[in-house]
């Protein structure tokens, strides 16, 4: 089905949807914000091309994090297509900054999903484990 099943699955979650209060935290600094969702990204592209941390690199020791602020609705369909080329993030809402650990709190609770599987409920704390996979590739 492509790419359409994730823009259903966004618009149709986008119909009820209450922006959230999250808290990243990265060593001793606290970002607080208010919006709609925080991606933790280790690699560029996820869910069928979108590009979520276009400048993510699999291979530095640190996570791309995401930040999605409040903004109107209709701003926030119009912008779904940006992430499928990984333009969003130039967006005035959008901030992306990189920590090889964090906390991540909520004010209700969230799920927490890695490649597509259901892992936990926020709170979570999350790290980047360099070196820890070993990859077989033919010589150049």
């Amino acid at each position: 089905r492509g790419n359409l099943v994730y823009a259903y699955a966004a618009l149709r979650t986008l119909l009820t949807w209450k922006p959230g209060r999250f808290t990243v935290r990265v060593d001793d600094e606290r970002i607080r914000f208010t919006g709609y969702s925080v991606s933790v990204a280790n690699s560029r592209a996820f869910g069928g091309g979108m590009y979520i941390a276009p400048d993510a690199e699999l291979d530095d020791g640190e996570f791309d994090i995401v930040t999605v602020g409040e903004v109107g609705k209709l701003r926030f369909v119009g912008n779904l297509p940006k992430v499928f080329k990984g333009t969003h993030v130039d967006e005035d809402e959008v901030r992306v900054f990189r920590a090889p650990h964090l906390e991540l709190t909520a004010s209700r609770p969230f799920p927490v999903y890695a490649d597509g599987e259901h892992l936990t409920e926020l709170p979570a704390t999350i790290r980047a484990l360099p070196r820890a996979l070993s990859v077989l590739a033919p010589a150049p």
